[in-house]
């Protein structure tokens, strides 16, 4: 196809007119841009309120259970028998005849609840006799005996679901007494010798209804009336409320739920008197929520001198003893279920400087340490006169060189006739298996006093200043060798006869700081804190002496 040059001019004119149309289309859009204006800022509306009355807080239900009064006067069951129907009805439509009361007493009897009793062990009739507290051994005198037996004529031993009602004693005594009742079988020789080692009682399963005022067990009911089965109502050392055991470690120093524990803290610092070139005890009042929420039924919940919650202690070393009631069998010489202490393995726990943990010893070198180790020495020595079988105390050193005592009682420097610190407390503990210490040929035999808490008492700087802390334990009566079914007989004589409730320690330091220079511990002392617990007011006449 030809084209010509006017064409080729034709189609440049074209193009070059095209172009500048468009341009010209574009200016107008750049002219017509859009002029800045500023954000602005975000308000908030406002809420009109209104007033509203706020409710009234709920009745608190333990402030109504509470007893606001004195207790009421203990009523003891007198002497008495009765005879109680617990044969068949004759009615088709029911066997059983439901709980009968025999005669007056403060007692029901009915089937048993134990499916492995079959009609011929329940008896057709049985007899009750409440027994005159007059007439028991002082051991029984805290509860009640009762004598059950068959009058059906049969020879064989029965079994009863029997019901005891103290709701009329239900105060005679305090630390929730109530709580720690139980049911108890004792063999005939208890109301004649009661503290002979074949004459103790059998703990039965029983249900305490703390609530309604009521124990119940299923009940052996020996073959004959005249004899008959002695049934104890008597306390233990353990409830529903809480444990009184002799020690007081409990889990909640190790115990938190998550990141965020509730925990209200509080501490009350105190002021010490400067020293002279020597330590000062760090004392203060401190008080933990959780250290309350982390105790359950199953420890042993006391509350430290001071209260409820709060705490002081200058720091200790503690060892964990099993119950001898559940360390039986195997090459156990003890056969009998009591309440004493048996050793479990050789263990401690530490709490010191604000900080606690288990120890745990190397089986090869014999080295203790801390579980989350922060570098201490810890060496349990022997040899102290501290009442423990063999002296143990413990020494721990520092990091920085200080070395702390515990248990060590006769403080460096101690002469004849002057006093001990009284920082180690003791316990009977029994070793009833092969390789335990103690260990002899009979249970009753094979005890010694073991230290159960060794409390600081000494502490020496790296320049030789020393400070030492003094305690006044209290005491109380420990029945050993004997079931906890049957109580300590001189639980309030002030000389027990020996053997048959030693002393131990309790709780609680009176007299917990003395400082001193080594050397000189007992020379006239340069500083002094005495921690006492005296009446918030005057004498009262109706207050114990």
């Amino acid at each position: 196809m030809h084209v010509s040059a006017s064409t080729h001019r034709i189609l440049g004119v074209g193009a070059a007119l095209w172009l500048g149309i468009a341009l010209a289309g574009a200016a107008p859009g750049i002219a017509a841009a859009a002029k800045y204006q500023p954000l602005r800022p975000q308000e908030e509306r406002n809420v009109r309120g209104t007033a509203v009355a706020p409710l009234a807080a709920p009745a608190d239900p333990a402030a109504a259970a509470a007893l606001t009064g004195p207790l009421p006067a203990p009523v003891w069951p007198a002497a008495a028998v009765a005879e109680a129907d617990l044969s068949p009805t004759l009615d088709p439509r029911s066997q059983a005849r439901g709980p009968v009361r025999p005669g007056r007493l403060p007692v029901l009897l009915d089937r048993p609840v134990s499916t492995r009793a079959g009609a011929a062990t329940v008896p057709a009739t049985v007899r009750a006799e409440v027994l005159d507290r007059a007439h028991v051994p002082t051991a029984y005198h805290n509860g009640v005996v009762l004598r059950l037996g068959r009058t059906d004529a049969v020879t064989a031993p029965g079994l009863v679901r029997l019901t005891v009602d103290y709701n009329g004693f239900r105060s005679a005594y305090g630390a929730d007494w109530a709580a720690r009742l139980r049911l108890v079988v004792l063999p005939e020789c208890a109301l004649s010798t009661p503290d002979a080692l074949g004459c103790r009682g059998t703990p039965l399963r029983a249900t305490n209804d703390v609530r309604g005022g009521v124990i119940s067990a299923d009940t052996p009911v020996a073959a004959s009336a005249s004899a008959g089965t002695l049934v104890a109502v008597t306390s233990g050392p353990a409830g529903n409320t809480g444990d009184f055991s002799a020690t007081s470690l409990a889990a909640s120093s190790t115990w938190a739920a998550g990141g965020s524990t509730g925990d209200f803290s509080w501490s009350y610092p105190l002021r010490m008197p400067p020293s002279l070139g020597g330590p000062v005890p760090s004392v203060a009042l401190a008080y933990s929520a959780s250290s309350v929420d982390g105790r359950n039924a199953a420890s042993n919940n006391q509350p430290s001198w001071i209260g409820e919650g709060f705490e002081f202690w200058p720091g200790f070393v503690e060892r964990r003893y099993k119950a001898c009631a559940d360390d039986m069998g195997g090459d156990a010489n003890n056969t009998t279920k009591t309440g004493d202490l048996c050793w479990g393995t050789d263990n401690a726990t530490l709490s010191f400087n604000g900080q606690g943990g288990e120890l745990i010893k190397d089986s090869t070198t014999g080295v203790w340490r801390l579980r989350s180790d922060d570098g201490s020495r810890i060496e349990r020595l022997t040899g102290a006169s501290n009442g423990d079988d063999n002296g143990e105390y413990w020494k721990v050193t520092t990091a920085d060189g200080t070395q702390y005592f515990f248990g060590l009682n006769r403080i460096t420097g101690w002469t004849s006739g002057r006093p001990v610190a009284q920082s180690t407390w003791t316990v009977p503990v029994f070793g009833n298996n092969a390789g335990e210490p103690c260990r002899q040929a009979n249970f009753a035999a094979s005890y010694c006093d073991q230290a159960w808490r060794w409390n600081l008492d000494y502490v020496v700087d790296t320049n030789g200043n020393t400070m030492s802390y003094w305690y006044e334990p209290e005491t109380t009566h420990y029945a050993r060798s004997r079931p906890s079914s049957a109580p300590c007989p001189c639980a309030s004589c002030s000389a027990p006869p020996s053997g048959a409730c030693p002393v131990r320690p309790a709780r609680g330091p009176t007299r917990p700081t003395i400082r001193t220079r080594r050397g000189t511990s007992t020379a006239p002392r340069p500083h002094r804190v005495l921690a006492s617990t005296p009446r918030r007011s005057g004498r009262r006449s109706d207050c114990p002496q």
